[in-house]
């Protein structure tokens, strides 16, 4: 009998075993502890698996008006037992008078408190710049990045989110199909 055929002189893919744990694809299936209406919501299984997979000392989401994203990412690192931190800056305006608010909605802010104090830090901003100064650059592991949720006198270069990343980290964009009047388009 003859010896198998070689088809290829391609190695195979070196995919870490961590990557593809069965363990990390349990994160898929949780229950988010805040939810709310929105469009990120069909994006937190990925989100819960991302943050399990990569591990991130540091996350940084920028856009985290409705929370949603900050607390995924919050609930991911206290699930895996991560020792991290996740930054939020969100452009927050006041019920009453639609200008910019000083603080995060008051509901944010307990949901913080209650649940990822010492994880979790919410903070406004007003311009780009703030968003670039609460991490050095070349520090953050995790840039997640919700294009529809940024004031449209907010712009933020793309080499300037780039900037940020760590050697390893992971850029994450959300909203890039999204029209000038915030719709998404699909």
């Amino acid at each position: 009998m003859n010896p198998p055929t070689q088809i290829s002189s391609k190695k195979p893919l070196d995919i870490p075993d961590p990557f593809l744990s069965p363990a990390l694809f349990q994160s898929i299936f949780w229950k988010p502890r805040f939810l709310v209406d929105t469009e990120l919501t069909e994006h937190l299984p990925l989100l819960f698996w991302l943050c399990s997979v990569s591990r991130p000392n540091l996350v940084k989401v920028i856009g985290a008006d409705n929370g949603v994203a900050q607390f995924a990412f919050c609930q991911a690192l206290e699930k895996n037992g991560i020792d991290g931190k996740c930054i939020g800056f969100g452009a927050w305006k006041q019920q009453k008078t639609n200008k910019r608010a000083a603080m995060p909605p008051l509901q944010l802010r307990e949901h913080e408190a209650m649940l990822y104090e010492g994880i979790s830090q919410l903070s406004v901003f007003e311009e780009a710049e703030e968003l670039l100064e609460k991490s050095d650059s070349g520090t953050v592991d995790l840039l997640f990045c919700d294009l529809t949720s940024l004031p449209s006198d907010i712009t933020v270069s793309f080499d300037e989110l780039l900037a940020q990343l760590s050697v390893s980290g992971v850029l994450v964009l959300h909203g890039i199909t999204s029209t000038p009047d915030g719709k998404t388009e699909g």
